[in-house]
């Protein structure tokens, strides 16, 4: 059984538990595939989507993860065990700008699984990192250093303005709405290096996988490039004298 079967059967698992027990029933955090092929059971009619939620701590989180229940039938409803970690040099002035690479590779250095890290935001020399509630106290005891920077590590009920997801408007001049098209443009790759990210499965459209490259692009349509970022389509503007096509886009940063 490979990867992906083994996914969605532990999608179905946790479904199915959670109908029998009357009892909500979370995943660790997803990335985007793994949230494709949730998508997709519930679109097949396999998984009720009213028994399905994604949220990954924030607006905006691009690691999300799952819950199982349905209010509707239990009269109830339980929380997302997310908790957010501050992360701060121990003296400000020798702190270090670090990158999300930094962070993740400390705390991949602890030995901890990486489906119990969400999204990893950063402003200046701090970090609010996403975790799973249970891997909080390891990381609270055990990370104090990203790089050569000493840090300590508190919980926090919130993240600050400069940390939050925000969005660049930008102008896209391409060919057609295809995703093809958008891809190539956003990466400014040649065509077979485009057409080669969608074999490798690395171009979502609203969290689902997709190998059609040839699908054209509508407004609101969230647009993810595994490496290269996420930006939400926001419809055409014009054309230019070319007659080549001017979309708007909303670029995550």
């Amino acid at each position: 059984m490979d990867d992906v079967e083994n996914v969605r059967k532990r999608f179905l698992d946790l479904y199915r538990r959670s109908q029998r027990d009357t009892r909500y029933c979370f995943t660790d955090f997803l990335s985007a595939a793994d949230q494709s092929e949730l998508i997709s059971l519930e679109q097949s009619g396999q998984i009720d989507a009213r028994y399905v939620s994604l949220y990954g701590g924030c607006e905006g989180a691009e690691r999300q993860i799952a819950r199982f229940g349905c209010e509707e039938e239990f009269g109830w409803t339980e929380d997302f065990p997310i908790t957010i970690l501050e992360v701060a040099p121990v003296l400000e002035k020798y702190g270090e700008e670090l990158s999300h690479r930094d962070y993740l590779g400390s705390l991949m250095g602890l030995n901890i699984d990486r489906d119990t890290i969400g999204d990893i935001r950063i402003s200046g020399k701090k970090a609010w990192i996403f975790t799973v509630e249970r891997m909080a106290d390891f990381i609270l005891e055990n990370l104090d250093e990203v790089r050569h920077t000493h840090v300590k590590v508190m919980r926090t009920d919130s993240l600050p303005e400069d940390a939050q997801v925000h969005f660049q408007e930008m102008e896209l001049i391409v060919s057609s709405e295809r995703v093809d098209a958008v891809v190539a443009k956003l990466t400014n790759l040649a065509r077979s290096k485009v057409l080669e990210l969608f074999r490798k499965q690395k171009v979502f459209i609203n969290g689902r996988c997709t190998t059609d490259n040839s699908k054209k692009l509508a407004e609101g349509d969230i647009l993810s490039v595994r490496g290269w970022g996420r930006v939400e389509c926001g419809g055409i503007q014009g054309r230019t004298k070319k007659d080549r096509i001017v979309m708007l886009i909303k670029k995550y940063v």
